[in-house]
């Protein structure tokens, strides 16, 4: 496969949410001529996250004067909403100038809507004057990286424009890009290597140079610079992948078992983003060919509002830990809840974000009204919002009132309740002194979980043994942890600690020591 090879339907820009709501960027002030009070208020309402309402506002507003501004604002909204074929069709309204273009040639590149692309590049290269603003060529330079990612390389090298003197490293950076999509490595290095040299490096520079270094058979410096670029940014996992695929052909055999660790995991986060990919595909709807008009068609009601669910899921699971998945299952929020405005489903969504964001209460305030009293039956969406308050109250500091709503839960979900929620339950039941109880529930963890993910239970478990004044069960519950996950940290300092408080600190001092790989 060619290294520029386009992609299917919908675009490889589009195929990361957080890449097409980069779209939403703050827009320069608005022009004094324009309906102030209402462009005013819509764009606080837009960066509030409120795209319900700044859509009424601007739909009410629309044939008050200076109506070119609010088509583009709508247009903005209507990104938000990641409703494209929305936003492309207000744009037709707004006035033709630089801003309004470069908006819309993102769009429909993302859209595959390639002749209309075109023809919206040649509008805006045409207005551009070669000595425009700072400020100017970084927004166009904005859209030279999403036409090269949408296949559309002459349009993408049409925007950037001729090299010009002092060029910013990111310009150069994409103009090397644009090389190595072309299959051009040897003229793609000079610039790769120039923009990775800078002073303040753009990123992805290191990773750019040490992929065309790969290409040119040069294995050796494309793995100094690949590890830069994995030491700039360690959750990369393209990156890490490229590494670990070169450190894999060494002779080494530590060089071997790095590049094996690099690529651990790597598969499965494909197999997610792939996943992430479709939903966002099918939230699109069935996307439009090439060349052709737009489809503002969406899926079925049913079909986008899981699609819209699933794609929260995905990005609320890694919530906790990236700060770049919470601020994207945030963008997707407010863009969901603006279809589906009183859906349970997004109500329990906003209080998972709220607990990523570590303030549990709010969100035992955001779930409240969706859970019956006491004695009423759980199911369906109640149920699951039962279980993540129970969770909030937990990491709120209640646990008889997390452990309280757990046991309904429990009650009501029984053998379907997940390992994970079985195990937070169980912390909340030793948090609030039923110990039996928290270890019959880490017990019935322990019946279903194989493999490494068994050490967080039992080392949780050996804890409550602790507790029970169990010392020797709770001994051989560490060890079995460790047996089961040999870096499991929690397990070897809690272990080490118990051997501590039995005197055998010699024992505790060597299981602290570190391991030689």
């Amino acid at each position: 496969m060619k290294i520029g090879q386009r992609g299917a339907t919908v675009r490889r820009g589009a195929w990361t949410v957080a890449g097409a709501l980069l779209l939403l960027a703050p827009a320069p002030a608005v022009a004094a001529q324009d309906p102030a009070p209402v462009v005013a208020e819509a764009r606080a309402l837009l960066e509030a996250g409120d795209l319900a309402a700044a859509l009424r506002l601007l739909d009410a507003s629309a044939s008050e004067p200076g109506t070119a501004e609010l088509h583009r604002l709508r247009a903005e909204v209507h990104v938000g909403r990641l409703d494209y074929p929305a936003a492309v069709e207000a744009l037709g309204n707004a006035p033709r100038d630089a801003r309004t273009l470069r908006l819309e040639i993102r769009l429909l590149a993302m859209l595959g809507r390639d002749a209309e692309a075109r023809r919206s590049v040649g509008q805006l290269v045409a207005l551009d004057p070669p000595d425009a603003s700072r400020a100017a060529r970084e927004a166009d330079l904005e859209v030279a990286v999403q036409l090269r990612e949408s296949g559309l390389l002459p349009e993408a090298a049409l925007v950037l424009g001729a090299p010009a003197p002092a060029e910013s490293p990111a310009r150069t950076l994409e103009r090397g890009r644009l090389r190595l999509a072309t299959d051009d490595c040897e003229g793609a290095l000079p610039l790769l290597l120039a923009a990775a040299s800078a002073s303040e490096p753009p990123e992805g520079a290191a990773a750019e140079t040490g992929r065309c270094l790969t290409h040119l058979g040069r294995r050796e410096e494309a793995v100094r610079w690949l590890r830069r670029a994995v030491e700039a940014s360690p959750s990369d996992r393209e990156v890490r992948f490229r590494l670990g695929q070169l450190l894999l052909q060494s002779e080494s055999p530590d060089l071997v078992e790095e590049g094996r660790g690099l690529l651990l995991g790597y598969e499965a986060a494909r197999l997610r983003e792939r996943r992430r990919a479709l939903l966002f595909a099918a939230i699109l709807g069935s996307g439009a060919a090439d060349d052709g008009p737009g489809n503002s068609a969406l899926a079925p009601a049913a079909e986008e509002r899981s699609a819209w669910i699933q794609l929260l899921g995905l990005l609320l699971d890694a919530a906790d830990s990236d700060p770049v998945e919470r601020a994207e299952a945030g963008r997707v929020l407010a863009a969901a809840r603006a279809r589906f405005p009183s859906d349970p489903a997004l109500r329990i969504a906003r209080a998972r974000l709220q607990l990523a964001e570590q303030d549990p209460a709010a969100a035992v305030v955001t779930l409240d009204s969706l859970i019956p009293l006491p004695g009423e039956s759980l199911a369906g969406a109640p149920l699951s919002a039962a279980r993540w308050q129970a969770e909030a109250h937990l990491l709120a500091g209640d646990p008889a009132a997390s452990a309280a709503l757990f046991d309904r839960v429990l009650a009501a979900a029984g053998d379907l309740v997940s390992p994970r929620v079985r195990s937070v339950a169980a912390t909340a039941f030793a948090m609030g002194g039923d110990l039996p109880r928290a270890l019959a529930e880490f017990d019935r963890v322990l019946e279903v979980v194989v493999g490494p993910a068994r050490a967080a239970p039992l080392t949780d478990s050996a804890l409550v043994l602790e507790m029970l004044c169990r010392g020797a069960e709770a001994e051989a519950r560490y060890r079995a942890a460790l047996a089961a996950d040999p870096e499991h940290g929690p397990a070897r300092a809690s272990l080490a600690e118990l051997l501590r408080c039995t005197g055998r600190p010699e024992e505790a001092e060597a299981l602290l020591r570190p391991r030689r790989r």
